[in-house]
């Protein structure tokens, strides 16, 4: 199994996403960061973008880290929409103040942009997708899918699906085959390797039909203690933060030392210096 593209630490409060805004360098911030370069998602230089984010079993923080790639990727000036696509337990996005619409009303035969909301926290774009009343599997038999994704595809540079868990949740398989890039979520400590190894052969080879998912999927570590990730000397990203973890803070000081020059404090005006006669 190849290694994750970052290491995202264990966070004593919630929501994760506020620390983008809160603290912009922090090992969090970094974190998410390096995902987002690794999915290419700020700049997406073939076209708009679209990315499921799964985990081999659920509670690995996948939608935490869901939303965390759409606000950042917000902040970086694109036009994002937040798929809520995983019907396995209740919608995180509920607590924030989204209503969710998913058990009331059918998607197909209708546009999506009736059920699209503006969150204006995240200053992102929200789709709760309804599940089948008859069949989980009925929209991708359909062909549903596939057009519904092209429509999203037109009107916004990253889509970011938050999906179903891969181990025994068959619609999760079906969309890795639908997207542009993958990302796996893994809870650091928790998820045994062999449950990851499960879902990571299930997107390379579905069974199914031969449609792997595109390209190789991009793993992600959550809730990791850095000091006992550091201690285990992978020579990664998380061991990087916690072994250097000072100089990291002295670069982060730096920056908004340099955020703050030439900008007045709040709620003084600047006075032009007296010239002298």
């Amino acid at each position: 199994m190849h290694r994750a593209a970052a290491a995202a630490p264990r966070l004593a409060c919630c929501p994760a996403h506020r620390y983008l805004f809160s603290r912009p360098f922090s090992p969090y911030s970094e974190a998410v960061r390096c995902a987002v370069a690794a999915l290419q998602l700020e700049a997406t230089p073939h076209g708009p973008l679209t990315v499921l984010i799964t985990s081999s079993v659920p509670k690995e923080g996948k939608t935490t880290v869901a939303v965390s790639l759409a606000v950042l990727a917000a902040m970086l000036g694109r036009r994002v929409l937040l798929v809520d696509f995983d019907f396995s337990r209740a919608s995180f996005l509920r607590r924030l103040r989204a209503k969710d619409e998913r058990l009331a009303v059918e998607l197909r035969g209708r546009p999506p942009a009736e059920f699209i909301r503006h969150l204006p926290e995240l200053n992102v774009d929200y789709l709760p997708v309804p599940r089948s009343s008859v069949d989980p599997l009925a929209p991708f038999a359909a062909k549903y899918m596939q057009d519904l994704r092209r429509e999203l595809r037109n009107s916004y540079d990253c889509v970011i699906i938050d999906g179903p868990p891969l181990l025994g949740i068959a619609e999760a398989r079906l969309l890795a085959a639908l997207v542009d890039k993958v990302l796996l979520v893994i809870k650091w400590g928790s998820t045994r390797r062999q449950l990851v190894q499960s879902a990571l052969d299930l997107l390379r080879n579905p069974g199914w039909s031969g449609h792997a998912c595109v390209g190789t999927p991009i793993a992600l570590m959550t809730q990791v203690d850095l000091k006992r990730h550091a201690s285990y000397r992978f020579g990664d990203a998380g061991e990087c933060l916690a072994n250097y973890s000072r100089c990291y803070r002295r670069m982060a000081r730096s920056r908004r030392s340099m955020n703050r020059i030439g900008k007045p404090e709040q709620g003084k005006r600047v006075q032009p210096e007296a010239v002298r006669t």
